[in-house]
């Protein structure tokens, strides 16, 4: 494989010569996690490797058992897959070493990846350990802008990356596919090579007059126009057919049993759910769309979560919940304020045990919302000290935390200021990313189309010809503005922002 080419003039703030590092696996507990390393330094990791008794010497770079790796062996080799031993700082860890240089690698750099057991003490240890050796955290998306910078993909399929990480159905996991495999770029790449000679035409003609050999008649570039004009109507009529993902945010308001999350369901969207004093009155999920100052939320009352061992619908009620809370861009944590007593510590055991029901069926990654609900029920009624314990807000760790009464209603406008202010800061950006690419590459493909109209009208109507080429490079320009190879530092900036950690 050729060495790929960098993008002209393009550079990181910190250096795109740093050699960085993230967990590239989702939070949370899992069976195992990623931590993936990129840039001219990753080879160093190998410093914390240890050989593994019995392991495959597939190649000279594993040593024999309990030596070390050595960094420029690494280097020297081809890609390699190999179960290693992690020293963290604290002991050993099994790994499976993923090896992959550079150029040929997703970034363009070295690149080492890390699989190891998933327990999150396990993996925040391995990533001290990895950047202790001088390693720089990676900042969101700059794996995939790495990739871009080094000519590895272009922008509409660093677009596809992303599309493809908050794809939530099967529909959107085809879509963003096609984006990342090449769609949109092989039908622009298309476009643009007659549009080029179309460019070169005009241009190659400025030296000639009509009576000479090397003039280009104007016949000739109208027809080769008409043709691009064609082809680029058929690229706008394609991607207006492109299944973009039109749906808006979701909430899922989550908690103990009885925690008044229906009544509060019931303030917030003058809906009908069954309230009731027995836990688990609510068995379906609910829906309705919740207006908040222009956008819309799709907020869910779901079934208490709670250890349901005994009671079969319970359990039954809880699964057909789960895809609701796992395909959530907030979660709304209800916990009933009443349920503790602030005097005595003690008195929080059974929320505790609640509380750690509903944490480990919410995704750590997705925002939260602590809805500290019934304080009118308190002593001091909602009028008195209202405040979540900081071991209750340091176990949520919610973005934001609002005390409500909902049958009186009070904090109520808090928590809509509250859900709008989460929903303009990012979760709303989620669910709205596909109409945005879709809308940038609408305006490309527009773009270079009015521009090539204004380049056939000024021909027609006996423009000098370097006008003509001028305009027919506006063209180009907004063509090469959807795959990155001239769109500004701010526009790359924004696109790339939107990507999670480790991506």
């Amino acid at each position: 494989m050729d060495a790929p080419r960098a993008r002209d003039g393009f550079s990181f703030t910190e250096g795109s010569a740093d050699t960085i590092c993230a967990v590239a696996s989702p939070p949370g507990g899992a069976h195992r996690a990623v931590i993936r390393v990129s840039g001219p330094a990753a080879a160093d990791v190998a410093e914390l490797l240890r050989a593994v008794d019995g392991a495959a010497a597939a190649a000279s770079i594993v040593p024999s058992s309990n030596a070390s790796w050595s960094s420029a062996t690494l280097r020297a080799s081809d890609r390699h897959a190999f179960d290693a031993r992690l020293f963290d700082g604290c002991g050993e860890q099994p790994v499976l070493v993923l090896w992959m240089p550079g150029p040929a690698s997703y970034t363009g750099d070295d690149v080492l990846e890390l699989h190891l057991p998933g327990a999150p003490p396990l993996v925040e240890a391995a990533l001290e350990a990895v950047l202790a050796l001088g390693v720089r955290p990676a900042r969101a998306g700059e794996f995939t802008r790495r990739a871009f910078a080094s000519g590895r993909i272009d922008l509409a399929r660093a677009e596809g990356v992303l599309e493809l990480v908050e794809a939530r159905s099967e529909s959107e996991r085809r879509a963003a596919t096609s984006l990342l495999a090449g769609g949109l770029s092989e039908r622009v790449e298309r476009l643009r090579e007659p549009l080029e000679e179309l460019c070169s035409l005009c241009e190659a003609s400025l030296d000639f007059d009509e009576s000479e050999t090397g003039h280009v008649p104007a016949e000739l570039i109208e027809e080769r126009a008409e043709r691009v004009a064609r082809a680029l109507d058929e690229a706008v009529a394609w991607e207006r057919a492109r299944p973009v993902r039109v749906r808006s945010a979701s909430a899922v308001l989550v908690g103990p049993p009885n925690a008044g999350k229906s009544s509060l369901f019931n303030r917030l969207t003058s809906g009908s759910a069954l309230v009731g004093p027995l836990a688990g009155t609510t068995r379906d999920a609910l829906a309705a769309t919740l207006a908040l100052d222009g956008l819309e939320l799709d907020l869910y009352d779901l079934p208490g979560l709670h250890r349901a061992d005994g009671d079969p619908l319970d359990r039954a009620a809880q699964e057909l919940a789960w895809p609701l809370v796992e395909g959530a861009d907030l979660v709304l944590v209800v916990l009933a304020a009443d349920r503790v007593d602030q005097s005595n510590p003690s008195s929080g055991d059974a929320l505790d045990t609640e509380l750690e029901a509903v944490l480990e069926a919410t995704p750590a990654d997705v925002p939260r919302l602590l809805i500290w609900n019934r304080i009118d029920r308190l002593p001091g009624g909602d009028a008195g000290p209202v405040a979540p314990s900081p071991a209750i807000l340091e176990r949520v760790r919610p973005v934001e935390w609002v005390a409500t009464a909902a049958p009186t209603g009070v904090g109520l406008d808090a928590l809509r200021g509250a859900l709008g202010r989460m929903l303009a800061g990012g979760a709303e950006g989620a669910a709205s990313l596909s109409r945005e690419v879709a809308a940038r590459h609408l305006r490309g493909l527009d773009g270079a189309r009015t521009e090539l109209a204004a380049a056939r009208r000024a021909a027609s109507e006996g423009w000098p010809l370097d006008a003509v080429a001028s305009t027919l490079r506006s063209s180009l320009a907004a063509l090469d503005a959807l795959t990155g190879r001239s769109s500004p530092e701010d526009l790359l900036d924004r696109i790339f922002a939107r990507f999670c950690l480790g991506k």
